[in-house]
């Protein structure tokens, strides 16, 4: 993009059109694969619709090298005027259906609970929209494919931090997260609720481990379309999870445990669940003990009374 805008800077409105319609042609080339990264990243899309997006850009591609003959998609006077040809509209429905589906992934991300990612991808949204704009509006050619670069080297970096506080599998805040939002949490009271995943063992011993993960990650998505925003969910390894609930109290805890368990059930899994309160003159690990064995009890209760409805567990 740095030669083109070069090319372009020095040659404008000279004649040699056949070196600006070449550099023309790379600048549509490249334009819309630049989108590709961020839509991969967000992994919003089934891989035969990723698929789509790539013959679309190649597509795009094909078009912009027949243009510098034909015309299709825009062209060059002879004294270096830019004009647009009768197919122009193609690349900009390329640029709308790739922006589009940004916007959906961030409104995705945002209404499961990862928000952070939802609000990071609507704005870079905003700001490639803004470049489209300021191109149309104040003729600023190539600042679309350069915000989109932009963004996608800004999402690639955020992508890459977020992989050092959120678990892969299930995209919950991991372990170090724990530990590193804690000290920020235990200032003021809060309940703290342990979770474990019922027959996990089972599962990957009869079913497989695929099977398994499919079970975590059903725990981690109940627990993204149920839980208050300002809860906090973390993995803390295998099927055991943990959620710190400020500003909570023990009838909100209890409601959310309800819904959690009905919604897992419904998909035929179950959890054992404990909690427990914390103050700050309390020591925050021994309440957090507390809770843990709570949910062991949990666990043990419902093995007593059998109360593990997996229908897969059942037919094995």
């Amino acid at each position: 993009m740095a030669v083109e805008s070069s090319v372009e800077f020095i040659y404008a409105n000279t004649s040699h059109t056949l070196t600006l319609k070449i550099s023309a042609s790379i600048g549509y080339i490249v334009s819309a694969p630049v989108f590709l990264p961020i839509i991969k990243l967000s992994e919003s899309v089934s891989d035969k619709v990723m698929k789509s997006f790539y013959c679309l850009s190649g597509t795009n591609a094909i078009l912009s090298i027949i243009s510098i003959f034909n015309g299709c998609i825009f062209t060059y006077k002879p004294n270096g005027e830019f004009k647009l040809g009768a197919m122009s509209p193609f690349p900009y429905c390329i640029f709308i259906i790739y922006l589009s589906t940004i916007v959906i992934a961030s409104l995705k991300k945002y209404r499961v609970g990862i928000k952070d990612e939802g609000l990071f991808l609507i704005t870079l949204s905003g700001c490639i929209l803004a470049g489209v704009i300021m191109n149309a509006i104040f003729d600023f050619k190539l600042i679309t494919p350069r915000m989109a670069t932009l963004s996608c080297v800004f999402y690639y970096m955020f992508f890459v931090s977020q992989t050092y506080i959120r678990d892969a599998l299930t995209g919950a805040l991991n372990r170090h997260s724990f530990y590193r939002d804690t000290p920020k949490l235990i200032a003021k009271p809060m309940f703290i609720i342990s979770m474990d995943l019922n027959g996990l063992k089972k599962i990957n011993d009869t079913l497989g481990h695929s099977e398994g993960d499919k079970a975590i990650k059903a725990v981690a998505d109940s627990a993204f379309s149920i839980l208050p925003s300002n809860y906090k969910f973390y993995r803390m390894g295998g099927d055991e999870f943990a959620i710190l609930c400020p500003k909570a109290k023990e009838i909100n805890i209890i409601n959310v445990i309800s819904k959690l368990k009905c919604d897992l059930n419904s998909k035929n899994y179950s959890i054992a669940v404990g909690y427990a309160e914390f103050n700050p003159k309390q020591s925050f690990d021994s309440v957090f003990v507390t809770a843990d064995e709570n949910m062991y009890n949990n666990k043990v209760a419902m093995k007593i009374s059998r109360e593990i409805p997996n229908d897969k567990l059942k037919a094995i």
